[in-house]
């Protein structure tokens, strides 16, 4: 065994170079998973507006109704869980605030 560190130096470039490697993977996965994420994602919308469903043939009419009003009424849900999360973070910031210099 040499006295120099040689070796250890050699073994942690090999290190390094295997953790650049990973992470270079691991960025161009994430990319190219975000980049498949978009773009089913706007087939996805291009197909609903343009009137394609699996379930189109199979729903009666009763359905389709409680479909249409349902689905907006999900998305608004959505839209307020995430607004009142957001504002919640800077409102609750804002008491603790107010509470330590009052």
């Amino acid at each position: 065994m040499p006295k120099d560190g040689k070796l250890f130096t050699t073994y942690f470039h090999c290190t390094i170079w295997v953790l650049c490697i990973l992470a270079s993977f691991l960025v161009i996965s994430h990319a190219f998973s975000h980049s498949l994420r978009g773009i089913s994602m706007l087939v996805v919308i291009l197909m609903i507006g343009s009137g394609w469903s699996f379930l189109k043939p199979y729903l009666s009419d009763n359905d389709k109704k409680i479909f249409v009003i349902v689905i907006p009424l999900q998305i608004l849900a959505n839209i307020a869980v995430i607004v009142l999360e957001e504002n919640m973070r800077g409102f609750s910031g804002w008491e603790a605030w107010v509470s330590t210099h009052s």
